[in-house]
């Protein structure tokens, strides 16, 4: 990698300057484990996995999490590298064997949604269990490293919830929560029994099992929709809990002091300080919670949906904010723009949080969420709608929302008159001007879609996929689209393997020239991801493109070409931009690249700077830190001065002059 830039260049003296951090965020899973005799707490967020070795009152940011959405979040007994951590996903299971700093998949398939370790001393092997989406239970007695089926006797294999006795080595108890109720095990999880909880059976999402369960044979099982219930017998019989203040429990968690539980619900955290026998709601405000640990020193942490992890101390009280060097908001685009007055018009983009704009620079900011059905938004782009006023629209989950005012809510575009797939879904947006840099066209895509409006989203219509349900990650239009059609996009490449099944082999790049009625593929991406494009306006020197791959920003070289596998593209002039393995995440021009040919680029959590159309590049991050550059805009001011903007992953957005 480059050195960084800081002191080297005393044009470039003035560092990024921090502009806006959202606090908070959703902290999807918790776990707690032992390194070097003391207590780490990991929470995983949408933006990363954090360490806490003071008991949550601070955070460190340890590694991108092998998935955007954990499930569940597990510690293996501590080893000569530190803890060993699991990740269940959407994607399966995950391995860490460095304290979450590095992963690597141990399952694939369903959807690993539960996870129980043994925390018994006495058991000879790590037993570890994996509650899935739609293949039932899987055990593992190596920590791990392999796995057998463990559904006999279970009714269902949709698995919500799974927990070990402290003493399993001795009294080898399981318990698992299905959404046809509760299940127990006495043989070690190979064979389960369903336990009675009521006249109908509850799906379960939540089991806790009393640190003194050798004594107290105390279980709670906590459900979806019908409360909390309780057994004093080792989880032969049950009863509900009538004093339970609210009827969707989320997590279980003991306190060290046997007297302490903590019940997270789908409005708040439940505490009981004698045992269970009364309840008491704590910290209404904090919303749903999704997932709580208790520290040795008797305090407690907790997930939420939108504030990040919160405390509550030892001694009792508020619940709340710990969130110093926690960033869990999922920051994944930005669009700025001087198109609509003298200042920056700016929108950030959150798959946890929905859609917020500045109006003034970043210093204030706006969002609203009225009439979405979801708020995890992955694009936005701004356009001049009829009478000149700037509209935003944006990808979420669910479809394609426009907002001309944000604070007052979302109209959903009605794409009803576009033939389209079945399960076709817009995912990115890429918007360019006329003249006076107005935004009027727009192009969205996704999967197995590509769509274009000439109208500021008004009208629309479907273009050619490059083939059949082509998955597009990346979408550029040239910004003389309505002259010379150019259109890039970047598509997903995947590989069948013998069983059938389809690996992810990388992004090519594809261009069009006739407004996508036939394609040409113009560069092959392989271990690629994502593939972030720019394109200059014509004229803009020897380069028609620029787009990143791992390690790498590269252009096409004018008048050259090649022909591999019966196809004709050009041949590329690449320059290196951070480590080989480093995924590009972003890619700017500068409004005035024809005369100044400068090129911004981000690989992972660094910014590059190129003064030479992209031919080289060098660091230029000073003062900026962040996990992950996730956007970049160049604009030119009113005064002549370019300014840069970077958004962070994790809820960061900074601020640079570009001398």
């Amino acid at each position: 990698m480059a050195a960084s830039d800081s002191g080297s260049d005393p044009t470039n003296a003035r560092p990024w300057e921090l502009v806006t951090e959202w606090s908070g965020g959703t902290v999807l899973a918790l776990a707690s484990g032992v390194v070097g005799g003391g207590q780490r707490i990991y929470a995983a967020t949408p933006a990363g996995l954090h360490g806490s070795e003071d008991g949550g009152q601070t955070w460190a940011w340890l590694s991108l999490a092998p998935d955007t959405i954990a499930d569940a979040l597990a510690c293996l007994p501590a080893d000569a590298m530190g803890t060993s951590l699991l990740l269940g996903a959407g994607s399966g299971l995950h391995r860490s064997t460095d304290g979450g700093r590095s992963w690597r998949q141990v399952l694939t398939g369903s959807k690993v949604q539960a996870l129980a370790v043994t925390a018994d001393p006495s058991a000879a092997d790590v037993t570890v269990l994996a509650g899935t989406e739609t293949d039932g239970l899987l055990r593992s007695e190596d920590g791990g490293l392999s796995w057998i089926g463990a559904n006999a006797g279970l009714l269902d294999l949709t698995v919500l919830a799974v927990a070990l006795s402290p003493a399993f080595g001795r009294d080898r108890t399981a318990f698992a929560g299905t959404i046809s109720g509760l299940f127990r095990s006495r043989n070690g999880a190979r064979a389960w029994r369903l336990v009675e909880l009521g006249p109908d059976a509850p799906a379960v999402q939540a089991i806790g099992v009393s640190p003194a369960f050798e004594d107290d044979a105390l279980v709670l099982a906590g459900t979806e929709a019908d409360g909390l219930f309780r057994s004093d017998d080792g989880g032969q019989t049950w009863d509900a809990v009538d004093s339970f203040p609210e009827p969707s429990v989320t997590s279980i968690a003991f306190g060290t002091d046997g007297r302490t539980i903590l019940v997270g619900t789908a409005a708040g955290v439940a505490r009981s300080t004698d045992g269970g026998a009364t309840w008491t709601l704590d910290g209404a405000d904090l919303g749903p919670i999704l997932g709580l640990v208790s520290t040795t020193g008797g305090a407690a942490v907790a997930g939420t949906v939108d504030q990040g992890a919160v405390r509550l101390d030892s001694g009792g009280g508020r619940w709340t904010p710990a969130n110093v060097g926690l960033a869990g908001r999922a920051t994944v685009a930005l669009d700025a723009t001087m198109a609509f007055g003298d200042e920056p018009l700016l929108g950030v983009a959150m798959l946890d949080a929905g859609v917020v704009v500045s109006h003034d620079a970043g210093r204030t900011w706006k969002g609203g969420a009225g009439g979405l059905t979801a708020l995890a938004a992955t694009s936005l782009a701004f356009v001049r709608r009829a009478g000149g006023r700037p509209a935003v629209l944006a990808t979420f989950e669910d479809g394609l929302y426009w907002s001309d005012r944000i604070e007052a809510g979302w109209q959903r575009v009605d794409l009803a008159a576009v033939e389209l797939p079945a399960d076709a879904r817009p995912t990115a947006l890429a918007a360019v001007g006329d003249l006076s840099s107005a935004p009027t066209t727009l192009v969205a895509a996704g999967v197995g879609c590509l769509l274009l409006s000439e109208d500021a989203g008004e009208r629309w219509k479907a273009l050619p996929l490059p083939f059949a349900g082509a998955e597009i990650v990346s979408v550029a239009p040239s910004p003389a689209f309505g002259q010379d059609g150019t259109l890039y996009v970047g598509v997903r490449d995947y590989l069948t393997e013998a069983d059938g099944s389809r690996v992810l082999a990388g992004v090519d790049l594809w261009r069009s020239a006739n407004r996508g009625r036939t394609w040409a593929r113009w560069w092959p991406g392989p271990r690629a991801a994502v593939m972030p494009i720019a394109v200059p306006a014509p004229g803009h020197g020897p380069y028609a493109v620029l787009a990143g791959r791992p390690g790498h920003v590269g252009r096409p070289l004018s008048q050259s070409a090649e022909r591999r596998r019966g196809e004709t593209r050009p041949l590329w002039q690449e320059a290196r931009i951070g480590a080989p393995s480093e995924t590009v995440t972003s890619l700017a021009l500068s409004p005035s690249a024809r005369r100044d040919r400068l090129v911004l680029a981000a690989a992972t959590g660094t910014p590059y700077l190129s003064r030479d159309g992209g031919e080289t590049f060098e660091a230029w991050d000073a003062g900026i830190r962040t996990p992950l550059v996730t956007g970049l805009r160049v604009l030119a001011l009113p005064s002549g001065e370019l300014v840069a903007y970077a958004l962070g992953l994790g809820g960061t957005l900074w601020r640079r002059p570009v001398a």
